[in-house]
């Protein structure tokens, strides 16, 4: 939730409604989806044989620090991406669009979309980890 929010804080307008209400929106939105979500995320870990990944304390000071620089290293690393994987990482984990719909939308196959998005989230947690040396 917090990442939908420090990634979508640039099309926050004031003249819309107050920051916290806009929260209250992106939380209940990311709420919802998290339990249709949840049992998808769990067959891929599986099959992946990937644990889930656990927030510790500090995890959770470096995240606040982002915030307070009003992350721009979050949008800053996705904008490095190239556009094909950047559009489809974004739609996918900020805007939380299906795998299906945005192979319907872009003319290609869902199998190009999953591996777009994957690619650019591979790129970004390295990224993030050579990143971490600064935390």
């Amino acid at each position: 939730m917090f990442a939908a929010a420090l990634l979508a804080s640039g099309r926050y307008d004031p003249l819309l409604g107050a920051a916290n209400s806009w929260l209250y929106r992106i939380v209940s939105h990311k709420l919802a989806s998290a339990s249709k979500r949840g049992a998808v995320e769990r067959r891929a870990r599986r099959r992946l044989a990937m644990e889930p990944v656990e927030l510790e304390s500090d995890d959770a000071e470096w995240i606040a620090s982002l915030a307070a620089e009003g992350g721009e290293p979050a949008t800053g690393l996705l904008a490095q991406l190239p556009a094909d994987q950047r559009t489809l990482v974004a739609a996918r984990v900020i805007d939380e669009r299906a795998y299906d719909e945005l192979a319907r939308e872009h003319g290609i196959a869902e199998a190009t979309v999953r591996k777009r998005v994957s690619r650019g989230l591979a790129t970004l947690r390295s990224r993030l980890t050579e990143g971490e040396t600064t935390r």
